[in-house]
């Protein structure tokens, strides 16, 4: 049963013809959070231990960084020791990858998996065997003809994955290890049309897929809209979709068969945070050609049944947020220098 809103809150069930089957689709829309503050975050004062990373994931008592200097690929970083180690270099070896995009949170034995959108492999990496640089601590896993091209991983189970992408006939693929897939899930992104699945409308909704830490459902934050997908991981249609509070979609062209952006076009959600408890959705809501477009220091809080919680601006522009549970948020700002700063989510 919904929790009743405080807020405005509109129901649109839209019926959408599916390759698959027929889904019903809910759009939760709202114009305003019931509780909008601000808050001051905590530097971390690690900045001489960075590179030029771009996007944070919170392993517990580990960081792990998206590198992009021409060394590296991932980093990890210990918050106990400050101890520094890339596990992931630039390259075609064994240990490299030439353009990592998306990891995944570890499974239950300690796996974590990176995607890689210039070679459409993925890397599976045993932390524990990582750290101590163990031979063998990471395996690749080429991605089948149907699996492509797949832009973004999250891991919904230990043997399953969900990957976004430019698909023809789904938004969202499952599979799993060896690649085989188990599901295609969803239809087209753009709430406004009941069309099957469109590689471009896809490639528009860009976004962030990230999976609860208890792996029943997991959330697509699209790059150019203020929109957020939601699927649970025992079903294969599109739960519902959160659009607000400015209500804007993505403005493109199609230029010799890809999207392409218009000069007005405006960042919707940068990053994606996600607990058992909580999505949250760094927001930026710039235009293309505003001064650190791609970054944002909006926290936007909303629960897994679609409920506006509270929005949250920040002290400091950032590129990306994570947590692994619900107390601390951490937020990488790359401006004037790389920095990673820290939010007590029980302070409010």
């Amino acid at each position: 049963m919904l929790k009743k809103w405080s807020i405005l809150l509109l129901l649109v069930a839209i019926m959408t013809g599916c390759k698959n089957s027929k889904e019903f689709r809910q759009i939760k829309s709202f114009s305003e959070f019931p509780l909008t503050d601000s808050i001051r975050l905590t530097s971390l004062q690690i900045a001489d231990s960075l590179s030029y990373p771009t996007r944070i994931y919170d392993y517990d008592s580990l960081f792990a960084f998206k590198d992009l200097s021409r060394e590296n690929q991932v980093i990890l970083f210990s918050k106990k020791t400050g101890r520094q180690q890339t596990i992931v270099a630039k390259g075609r070896g064994p240990y490299e990858l030439l353009g990592a995009w998306s990891l995944s949170a570890p499974d239950s034995s300690g796996n974590f998996y990176i995607h890689d959108v210039v070679t459409s492999e993925i890397m599976r990496v045993n932390l524990p065997e990582a750290l101590q640089q163990a031979t063998g601590y990471a395996q690749k896993m080429q991605l089948r003809e149907d699996l492509l091209p797949m832009e973004c991983i999250a891991r919904t189970e230990d043997s399953l994955f969900v990957g976004t992408g430019r698909f023809e006939d789904c938004r969202v693929i499952k599979f799993n290890q060896k690649g085989e897939i188990k599901a295609k899930i969803g239809c087209s992104p753009q709430i406004s049309s009941a069309r099957t699945a469109n590689p471009q409308v896809n490639q528009a909704y860009i976004g962030v897929v990230k999976a609860s830490p208890n792996n029943r459902s997991y959330a697509i934050a699209c790059r150019y809209a203020d929109q957020i997908e939601v699927f649970h991981s025992n079903d294969t249609t599109q739960a519902f979709f959160i659009k607000g509070p400015m209500l804007f979609e993505p403005k493109t062209k199609i230029v010799k068969g890809n999207v392409g952006l218009e000069a007005e076009c405006m960042y919707g959600y940068v990053d994606l945070a996600v607990t058992d408890q909580w999505i949250i959705g760094l927001f930026s809501g710039r235009t293309l050609s505003e001064k650190r477009a791609n970054q944002g220091n909006a926290l936007h809080i909303f629960t897994w049944d679609g409920t506006p919680v509270a929005r949250y601006f920040m002290d400091q522009d950032c590129i990306s947020i994570d947590m692994a549970n619900d107390s601390t948020l951490y937020a990488l700002s790359i401006a004037p220098q790389p920095e990673v700063f820290s939010y007590k989510m029980t302070d409010k």
